[in-house]
This record gives C-alpha cells, structure tokens and sequence, in this order.
C-alpha cells in the first residue's frame, strides 16, 4: 500500500469507529483497535479494548445521544 490507498484506510477505520461509538457498540470497538491500544479519553488514560470500552459507556452513559460528523 501507500499514499491514497493508505489515506482510504486510515478514514475507513476513522469512520468505522465513529459509527461504533455513535451506536454505542463499545464492544465492537476490536474491529478498529488493536488489543493494546492506549487512549487518552480522561480518567488517567486507558489501555486495551477493555479500559476504552469501559471509559466510553461511562463517560457517554450521561447523554441521551451524541453523534460524530466526519468531513
């Protein structure tokens, strides 16, 4: 891969993870992250799907709904 082709990958999993999370599909979130990802999301950081699942639904559990836009 390279340049363009590369780019189309990085925003398909950029775009994908965006619907996961609007959806609330925090379990699904292995589609777009490696099993040692690390986030930055508050609360001291979080690392591995677990933590960022777990971070997700606590901090957007507060809301009735929410919605990424993507351009």
């Amino acid at each position: 891969m390279g340049g363009e082709a590369d780019r189309r990958e990085i925003v398909g999993l950029a775009e994908a993870y965006c619907r996961m999370v609007d959806a609330a599909e925090f379990d699904s979130l292995g589609e777009v992250f490696t099993p040692d990802a690390t986030t930055e999301l508050g609360a001291g950081g979080q690392v591995g799907i677990a933590e960022i699942s777990d971070r997700l639904s606590e901090a957007l559990g507060k809301f009735v709904s929410w919605e990424h836009s993507i351009e």
